[in-house]
């Protein structure tokens, strides 16, 4: 699974290439990480254009990734705010912003990012918005 974290504004983008550093440095942190330009293949965008990319193996490790956002965040002056990051999850862009790095936003990034994304329909099955069809609706051949 990739998951991508960027700062929520310009203000945040310093501590963004903190927590980077923070991933990168962690013996036990993802197995892939790295900080790149978002803006490529962008034209004309605008705000926090940095982002960093982590791949997780293992949907377990998610619980891994937020318990290192924990740590950062707590060795930072003192503990005190947290950074305004969004976690986004690459495949479905299912994401959560984080504004204080509180424990209750912690536990939302982990509630949402560790949650099964929807099937797709199969080919003989409705769109979830679309009701399924009426047997008796059918016309014989």
């Amino acid at each position: 699974m990739r998951v991508e974290i960027r700062a929520t504004n310009d203000d945040e983008v310093p501590a963004l290439h903190d927590f980077f550093r923070w991933l990168r440095d962690d013996q036990d942190g993802p197995e892939s990480v790295r900080l790149e330009n978002a803006a490529t293949g962008r034209p004309g965008a605008m705000g926090a254009l940095e982002v960093i990319q982590v791949v997780l193996a293992e949907s377990t490790t998610i619980a891994s990734l937020a318990m290192q956002y924990v740590s950062w965040r707590r060795s930072r002056a003192g503990g005190g705010r947290g950074a305004g990051f969004t976690f986004t999850r690459a495949s479905d862009g299912l994401s959560v912003s984080v504004e204080n790095g509180t424990d209750d936003e912690v536990r939302r990034v982990l509630a949402v990012l560790a949650a099964l994304p929807e099937p797709l329909p199969g080919p003989d099955q409705p769109a979830p918005d679309q009701p399924a069809p009426d047997p008796d609706d059918q016309v014989p051949e």
